[in-house]
């Protein structure tokens, strides 16, 4: 009994061992299949590279240059006006405390201070 224990413990530990031997080989095989595909990749990657010549940029028409510039000139124009618009909402800060002090109830200009001749 002790035996057929033994033995089944070598078997299975043999089979352990078979596994992993298997699926070394089978990783060793992707590896170099993965390697084997990146070499060609690179070496079809360079030749197209070297025969690759991208198209040029196309001109610009005449017309659009002045156009691009003309958008570009109303925009800043456009920017400036609203700037101007805000600086003319916006009381300035003299004028925020003038108007803040003639609301005020001690500023109240009266007869009494009038010099009686």
């Amino acid at each position: 009994m002790e035996k057929e224990m033994a033995e089944e413990k070598e078997r299975k530990r043999q089979q352990r061992i078979e596994a992993k031997e298997l699926k070394n080989a089978r990783k060793a095989a992707q590896k170099a299949k993965e390697e084997g595909e990146t070499k060609a990749w690179m070496e079809a990657s360079k030749t197209f590279n070297d025969k690759y010549i991208p198209p040029l940029p196309k001109p610009r028409k005449e017309e659009e240059v002045p156009l691009m510039f003309k958008k570009k000139v109303e925009k800043e124009a456009e920017k400036k006006r609203k700037e101007m618009e805000m600086a003319n909402q916006a009381p300035s800060t003299s004028e925020s405390r003038t108007e803040h002090r003639r609301g005020d109830s001690f500023y109240k200009p009266s007869e009494s201070f009038r010099i009686s001749t």
